[in-house]
């Protein structure tokens, strides 16, 4: 099933009205990361919109490989930049198949941008976990793993990530895809 990657709502994170989590990035141009089963390769779209939903902020269709794993979309430089204080809304949508357009899955999730704090680059990762900063988190580890498939401390440290983030169901998927458009 097609799914975002992101921790289980807590009670605090709960947004009153939707009632949906919100996870928090420090990052003007985030890239969100989603699950996506063995599907046939074809088409998938990613959309962004302001927290009414009546403004969509960036939109982009790719190419996607048909291998299961993990995807992350990198908000472009060339889309608006994330304001901090700000919510978002974003989804992914992909064909099933390919022959039939008007059958697709989809997945979405919430975020906002926050301040990013002072931070020691030996102790970025460790301290963006801890304020709970999950995009920027999941971002560098998933880097890591991609860049360095076979590096064992890499996929040691996504699959940390997983357990820890309550998403042990992808702590073995491979990043199979960044998309940069």
């Amino acid at each position: 099933m097609l799914t975002a990657v992101v921790p289980p709502p807590q009670a605090q994170e709960r947004l009153s009205k939707q009632k949906v989590a919100v996870d928090k990035t420090a990052a003007a141009h985030p890239t969100f990361f989603v699950y996506l089963p063995s599907l046939p390769a074809g088409k998938a779209e990613f959309t962004l919109q302001n927290e009414t939903g009546d403004k969509e902020l960036h939109n982009t269709e790719f190419k996607v490989t048909g291998n299961p794993g993990i995807v992350g979309i990198s908000l472009p430089a060339s889309a608006p930049a994330l304001q901090v204080g700000q919510k978002y809304f974003w989804q992914i949508a992909v064909a099933c198949d390919p022959n039939q357009l008007s059958k697709f899955s989809s997945a979405s999730s919430w975020v906002e941008r926050v301040n990013a704090p002072a931070v020691a680059k030996s102790d970025r990762i460790s301290t963006l976990a801890e304020q709970g900063i999950w995009y920027d988190v999941v971002n560098l580890v998933a880097l890591q793993r991609y860049q360095k498939p076979d590096d064992r401390a890499a996929a040691e440290d996504w699959e940390a990530l997983m357990q820890d983030a309550g998403l042990s169901q992808f702590k073995q998927s491979e990043i199979v895809q960044i998309v940069k458009n």
